[in-house]
């Protein structure tokens, strides 16, 4: 007689199903003590790292990986996640778990990396994160970036409502903090480029009282390499030490400043990598060392790394250098101190002053390191301090991570505002002059947009010693999204297109105790973005910082069509951080204002009734 099998594997689920349901032991016993125990060391660790106490948090965050690992343990074998209903169950488990294992792990690889930094015996600091950079940072945002991803892939559908609740609570953790999540993949290829191998870059110091559209006026240059081996200053000379170059391009339109394009006025596009590529052009002409790409600071990046150091000695004086005084004591000493010696000497009074500032950063105290990070970051995000890479891979990290200064609108982007300002006249007369944007849309029925932007500004009477004029000459251009077209009569605007992207340019003359104000009409050729279903539509606006002395306050304000209210508004920095902006929305009308601090990306939903 044959022997029929079939029945066996239902009673087997059957069987395994009834011994789940009726001991419970994996979720509400064992498993969830495991796992609680577990998210209370993880969180522990972050509160750990955010007081700068790494020790506790690499504590914490192994003893949460133990939990993690623990829990996982005891979701019993695999071949449970192949019983109906109750594999699920156990699948969403252990992936909570994996998940929770796998950021404990980039936790505890972020805290061991600073206690190593600040057990090492070596006085170079940059050399010892440098060293471990490959082993405990690039892993860790790894780790991160494969977090962000399975916490995306998860789902409640037919989970009990503990599991269905831990995993909703979850996206809802990381969806606060999406941007670091969506960050550390780019991070990891940037930081296994950066210290895979020695790279040398141009160093490019910019004086943002003459400003510029990439910073200021670069007065002096460097040659800097990073790599494994840490980070070095090979060269640090003023500009014009260098050669003429051999290309003799014609100045670009609005360079009222020079004739010919030299490498020292080539920063004179405020998308980084137009610049760039003009620059490292033009220093391949003159013969230069090869090079990787280009490190664009400013004078506002020695003023914040003097609140991390505290005061330096102004060379041959017994004068100290604070953060307070740093931005008008450097110019006058530059421009009136040192006025006799000439161009050439005086752009490198302050080379023994920056040297001494990279010497505190290599040698920075274990103390010191994370206020140092927080700062270069800081900077960094507010585009004191640029990047450019010749690599592909690295190039797309920056850009990414919108740490390269280019102009690159996110997805659905429907409007752009870029304000780029230019001194045309040999001065640093930047010093005192502040900067305000108001922009009004009006949006149409047919997704179009009429706008006007008012810029303001404001000189104070203040007149600085050593300076050829006390004017500040700025060539003003405004850069918008693609089909934007000039509606403005007598304006003082002019349509001076940039690489297919519509650019409206002024210029305008400031004296000290003087006010300025210029306006621009235009309008928007698809600033909605329609649903499929017509009933609701969006508006994206990405404003665009450019580096300066002081932060530009912008003020938005966006009406709906006719028959149309908005229903939600956010507004975010790029990258992000800093304090939240909040958008005022009242039925046909929403508003923000705030100072300009990063890259601001404005995102309105609309309903039509």
């Amino acid at each position: 007689m044959r022997i029929s099998w079939k029945w066996l594997g239902p009673v087997i689920g059957a069987l395994a199903l009834a011994a789940v349901l009726g001991a419970g032991w994996w979720w509400q016993g064992q498993f969830q003590d495991a796992a609680s125990a577990g998210k209370r060391a993880a969180s522990a660790g972050v509160d750990a790292l955010a007081t700068f106490d790494a020790p506790r948090a690499k504590d914490q965050f192994t003893v949460a990986g133990q939990e993690f690992r623990r829990a996982r343990g005891l979701l019993g074998p695999d071949w449970l996640r192949g019983v109906p209903w109750a594999g699920p169950q156990v699948a969403a488990a252990a992936q909570l778990t994996e998940i929770g294992d796998t950021g404990s792990t980039a936790g505890a690889q972020l805290a061991d990396l600073l206690v190593r930094i600040g057990d090492s015996g070596d006085t170079n600091r940059l050399r010892t994160i440098a060293g471990l950079a490959p082993t405990h940072l690039e892993p860790a945002l790894g780790d991160l970036a494969e977090v962000g991803q399975r916490v995306d892939g998860l789902s409640t559908d037919g989970l009990v409502p503990p599991l269905a609740d831990a995993i909703t609570a979850l996206k809802s953790l990381v969806a606060s903090h999406q941007g670091i999540f969506d960050a550390a993949g780019p991070a990891r290829d940037l930081v296994h480029y950066l210290f895979g191998s020695q790279h040398q870059f141009v160093l490019l110091s910019q004086n943002s009282a003459e400003l510029r559209p990439v910073g200021g006026f670069v007065g002096t240059y460097g040659l800097v390499t990073i790599g494994p081996d840490g980070f070095r200053l090979d060269k640090y000379q003023g500009i014009y030490r260098l050669p003429s170059d051999t290309l003799n391009l014609e100045a670009p339109a609005g360079a009222r400043m020079t004739k010919q394009l030299r490498f020292r006025d080539a920063n004179w596009w405020i998308d980084l990598p137009t610049s760039a590529r003009q620059l490292l052009q033009l220093w391949d002409s003159m013969k230069q060392p090869k090079v990787d790409g280009l490190v664009a600071i400013d004078v506002v990046t020695l003023k914040e790394l003097l609140t991390v150091f505290g005061p330096v000695q102004l060379p041959g004086t017994s004068e100290k250098l604070t953060a307070d005084n740093a931005v008008q004591r450097l110019t006058e000493f530059v421009e009136f101190d040192r006025a006799s010696e000439g161009r050439v000497a005086k752009a490198e009074g302050l080379v023994p002053l920056v040297k001494a500032m990279l010497e505190r950063i290599e040698k920075v105290p274990a103390d010191r390191v994370q206020p140092l990070l927080k700062v270069i970051l800081e900077l960094t995000a507010e585009k004191h301090i640029q990047l450019f890479s010749t690599d592909p891979t690295a190039q797309t990290a920056l850009v990414d991570l919108a740490l390269g200064g280019a102009i690159n609108p996110p997805a659905d982007t429907t409007d752009l505002l870029v304000s780029s300002n230019a001194m045309v006249r040999a001065s640093k007369s930047n010093l005192g002059v502040s900067k305000a944007m108001d922009y009004q849309v009006t949006l149409a029925a047919d997704g179009s947009a009429d706008t006007r932007l008012r810029l303001d500004f404001a000189k104070t009477t203040a007149v600085y010693p050593g300076l050829p004029t006390q004017l500040f000459s700025d060539y003003l251009r405004v850069y918008r999204s693609p089909g934007t077209q000039l509606t403005s009569e007598g304006s003082g605007f002019v349509d001076r297109p940039e690489d297919g992207r519509p650019v409206f340019a002024t210029s305008f003359e400031l004296a000290p105790g003087a006010k300025q104000s210029v306006q621009l009409q235009t309008r928007v050729e698809k600033a909605l973005t329609p649903a499929p279903d017509g009933n609701t539509a969006r508006y994206r606006l990405l404003v665009v910082r450019q580096a300066d002395l002081a932060e530009t306050a912008f003020r938005l304000k966006v009406q709906a069509p006719d028959g149309w209210r908005f229903s939600s508004g956010t507004a975010t920095w790029r990258p992000g951080g800093g304090d939240p902006v909040a958008v005022t929305v009242n039925g046909a009308t929403a508003s923000l204002k705030s100072d300009l601090k990063r890259d601001l990306i404005v995102d309105l939903e609309l309903t039509k009734g």
